[in-house]
């Protein structure tokens, strides 16, 4: 009884693409409580318009609502567009040193630029 813990959650989530750059999060609510009870929906939005990215997370309360969400067909059948379904996979921890370097870090020397007058600078592009 009582809420599931936040680990139980994080195995209960998954991740939705082809989305509508308008869908309402509630409607996708909605549309995966016929599943079982819904938690959360997320749906991160694109910084400069507003508007909703086509993809989102919906976490299940259980695993059983969370398996009958991946298995049914009707769960890729959202409002006349076709969905893509699949188990959302956490993002890597900053310690995890197992994954790929960050990208977006780059030094000057690897751009070929002019040497910079402090060696330890960095240029983030993204």
């Amino acid at each position: 009884p009582g809420k599931p813990s936040a680990d139980a959650q994080k195995h209960c989530r998954i991740y939705v693409t082809g989305l509508d750059d308008g869908t309402d999060p509630e409607l996708l609510r909605t549309h995966f409580r016929q599943f079982g009870a819904v938690m959360d929906v997320y749906m991160p939005r694109n910084y400069s318009t507003g508007r909703s990215q086509p993809f989102g997370f919906v976490t299940f309360a259980d695993h059983v609502g969370f398996k009958t969400a991946l298995s049914s067909e009707s769960a890729v059948n959202f409002h006349g567009r076709r969905l893509t379904i699949s188990v959302a996979q956490p993002k890597s921890s900053p310690s995890d040193t197992s994954s790929q370097p960050d990208r977006r870090l780059i030094r000057p020397e690897a751009l070929s630029l002019p040497p910079s007058r402090h060696s330890n600078e960095r240029l983030f592009v993204g």
